[in-house]
């Protein structure tokens, strides 16, 4: 973003949680693993992409740091 739009003056940064769709998941299964992940990314300090673990009670893991 700042390349793109210098003028803008602030810094922009994104954190994103993914989640692999497993054949028993339902829609709501999957999106609350990927929003597990989102916020694990968040609270990592943000700017970074974690992968929501296969297991539903295991840690969602970095996949990209910033």
């Amino acid at each position: 973003v700042r390349l793109r739009l210098p003028q803008l003056g602030v810094r922009v940064t994104a954190s994103a949680g993914v989640a692999v769709i497993r054949d028993e998941d339902t829609l709501r299964t999957a999106i609350k693993r990927a929003d597990r992940a989102l916020y694990a990314a968040k609270n990592a300090g943000r700017d970074r992409l974690m992968l929501a673990a296969q297991e539903d009670d295991a840690e969602p893991r970095l996949a990209r740091a910033g």
